[in-house]
């Protein structure tokens, strides 16, 4: 019994001197609003210190692996973490052997309705242009045969310049809305 209640002490002051670090400058904690976790775990904290991340759970401390690090998390230094929370956050899991994985996420402003309406027919229209301007500049030379020429490529080439078309113009209206934000 007296082993149990030491090995507890110990490791309660482990934790009580790991947290009091955590509060020194080469620590750094990542805000609660820069924290996305399933309800199942609970209340957590996440500190990034000289030897990697930790998540407090439960007042335990596991150690998270670098491995189960995002690749942007294990490169940045406290400067570009804490830059890095006014624009993203740390999506915490739990894994089934009990390990936890920190992946980086970024917020998208977006909902810009007419940002994306000019960026999905600014694109379409360039689309058509482009194929259709060739075709016509293609059959040109072709004299008397122009014509018919023209009409049989823009019959045969309508689906994939509208796919084309449709491509380009979803994505730009995506880039479109995300630049403008909400209206």
């Amino acid at each position: 019994m007296q082993k149990f209640i030491m090995a507890s002490l110990l490791v309660i002051s482990s934790a009580v001197s790991f947290v009091g670090a955590m509060e020194e400058s080469s620590c750094i904690k990542i805000k609660q609003s820069s924290l996305m976790a399933p309800q199942s775990l609970g209340s957590i904290e996440v500190y990034r210190d000289q030897d990697g991340f930790h998540v407090m759970q439960n007042d335990e401390l596991y150690d998270v692996k670098s491995y189960n690090v995002d690749s942007l998390l294990r490169r940045a230094d406290k400067k570009t973490l804490e830059k890095f929370q006014k624009v993203g956050y740390l999506s915490v899991k739990q894994m089934s052997d009990g390990e936890f994985s920190l992946t980086a996420n970024t917020r998208l402003v977006g909902g810009g309705v007419l940002g994306a309406t000019i960026g999905f027919w600014a694109a379409k229209v360039a689309v058509y242009t482009v194929a259709y301007g060739t075709i016509f500049i293609v059959t040109l030379p072709m004299g008397s045969f122009a014509n018919p020429a023209t009409s049989a490529l823009m019959v045969s080439l309508a689906a994939p310049i509208e796919a084309a078309s449709n491509v380009a113009a979803i994505g730009t209206a995506v880039i479109g809305g995300t630049i403008t934000g909400p209206v």
